[in-house]
């Protein structure tokens, strides 16, 4: 039953997801978790919410791809101290760990859903998040540090960037109805 939808995605992600393990598929699939979020925002009209996952995403994404390219660059050559925070457990000579790519799309979902919906839901999606996290680290991917710091920067981006932009609409939606109101007077 499972079977047909992970192929078709591993089609498109050129993953062979019967020949890694499963928690290794995990990962690599879900943290495409925000594109289902997306969808769910297609469906419902929510333009709003489509124009928040997006906004979340562009920044917490540039942000995640500036600090690895940093660390993979700049500090690798000239302070290997500090570039080892983004030093791979797996390939000890990539230093493009820092943060967790895999892990900071899948709490940018986590945290838009969290803003949105509320903490039942919220909840839920973290549980979901956590683990693409924790597949990272199982598979030798990622430290716990760079996982943390991919679920901080995602998380609290999307929240931010949820709440900030809904208190604008709430506002401007009250403004134009106490001009309404002394229009009518």
């Amino acid at each position: 039953m499972f079977v047909l939808p992970i192929e078709i995605i591993s089609f498109f992600l050129n993953l062979k997801p019967f020949s890694q393990s499963g928690v290794a598929t995990y990962g690599d699939i879900m943290q495409f978790f925000i594109f289902f979020i997306l969808i769910f925002l297609i469906i419902k009209k929510d333009k709003l919410g489509i124009l928040q996952l997006f906004i979340s995403s562009i920044i917490a994404l540039g942000i995640m791809l500036l600090l690895k390219h940093y660390f993979s660059t700049t500090l690798r050559f000239y302070h290997e101290n500090i570039a080892r925070i983004s030093q791979r457990p797996d390939v000890l000579s990539d230093f493009d760990g820092f943060p967790s790519g895999h892990t900071t799309a899948a709490f940018i979902a986590c945290g838009f859903i969290w803003a949105k919906f509320g903490v039942k839901f919220g909840l839920i999606a973290f549980i979901f998040a956590a683990f693409v996290g924790l597949s990272r680290i199982y598979v030798m991917r990622h430290t716990t540090l760079q996982v943390i710091c991919g679920a901080i920067l995602g998380f609290f981006t999307a929240f931010i960037v949820v709440k900030k932009l809904t208190f604008k609409q709430k506002s401007s939606t009250q403004n134009l109805t106490k001009k309404e109101k002394n229009a009518e007077n």
